[in-house]
C-alpha cells in the first residue's frame, strides 16, 4: 500500500512540469485573447462614434421632417444590421480565444487518460475520422 502511494506522489511529482507549462500557456492564451476582444470593442466604438458624428451632422442639414426621418430610419437600420455583424465578430473571437485557453490543459488531460504523449493523441484522433 505504501509503495502505491509512493509511486503515485512519484507520478503526481514527475507531471509538475507540465501541468506549470500548460497553465503559463493557458495563461498567455487568455491575456492574447482578452487583448483582442478589448482592441475589437475598440474598434467598434470608434467606427460607432465617427458614424454618429456623421449622422448628427447629416441630421442637422436635413431639410424637412420626411427627410430627417429617413435619416432616422436609415441610421437606425444600419446600426442594427452592424451591431449583429458586431456581436458574430466577438463571438467568433471569445469561442476561438476560450479553445485557445483550454487546449493546453486538455492536452495534459488527454496525456493522462491514455497514457500517450499528446503527438499520439492527436495522430489517433485524426487517423480515427479518417476512412481507410
Amino acid at each position: 500500500m505504501e509503495t502505491n502511494m509512493t509511486t503515485k506522489t512519484e507520478e503526481a511529482r514527475a507531471r509538475v512540469p507540465a501541468v506549470a507549462v500548460a497553465l503559463g500557456a493557458s495563461a498567455r492564451a487568455w491575456v492574447t485573447g482578452t487583448i483582442e476582444i478589448g482592441r475589437a470593442v475598440a474598434g467598434h466604438g470608434r467606427e460607432i462614434a465617427g458614424e454618429t458624428g456623421e449622422h448628427l451632422r447629416a441630421t442637422a442639414r436635413a431639410k424637412g421632417a420626411r427627410e430627417l426621418a429617413e435619416l432616422q430610419l436609415g441610421f437606425a437600420q444600419h446600426r442594427l444590421e452592424m451591431t449583429a455583424t458586431y456581436a458574430r465578430e466577438l463571438i467568433e473571437l471569445a469561442r476561438s480565444g476560450s479553445e485557445q485557453v483550454i487546449a493546453p490543459l486538455g492536452g495534459l488531460l488527454t496525456d493522462k487518460a491514455t497514457g500517450g504523449t499528446r503527438e499520439e493523441t492527436r495522430s489517433c484522433q485524426i487517423t480515427e475520422g479518417v476512412e481507410q
